[in-house]
């Protein structure tokens, strides 16, 4: 995976966990609000990156967000990204986000 690439994929997780400290805050009502298309472009510079696709099915431990592109073949399938924020004190109840965040930064 590119470095660049990389550090954006910790960056994201990192600010999702540790962004609440150790108090619960809302799920996003809209989780593809949280990035654009075209933040997301880098990832595919020559690619049309549509609008995401929300995802609510995690409720209400978390939301996410997909974003596919490319052709869909049987050999290849097709791109896509994630985007999936979790409520930390329902996934990992009792765990402090310290220690959430510390295993975040581990490479990917």
């Amino acid at each position: 995976m590119d470095s660049c690439v990389n550090r954006f994929l910790k960056l994201l997780i990192g600010m999702a966990v540790g962004a609440g400290g150790d108090a619960a805050a809302a799920l996003p009502k809209d989780p593809c609000a949280l990035l654009t298309p075209a933040e997301i472009q880098v990832l595919a510079p020559n690619a049309k990156i549509g609008n995401g696709k929300p995802d609510a099915s995690m409720a209400p431990m978390g939301v996410a967000c997909g974003y596919a592109w490319g052709p869909r073949t049987a050999e290849w399938g097709e791109s896509a990204v994630s985007i999936t924020v979790i409520d930390g004190t329902k996934a990992w109840p009792g765990t402090r986000a310290h220690l959430i965040t510390a295993s975040a930064g581990e490479d990917v």
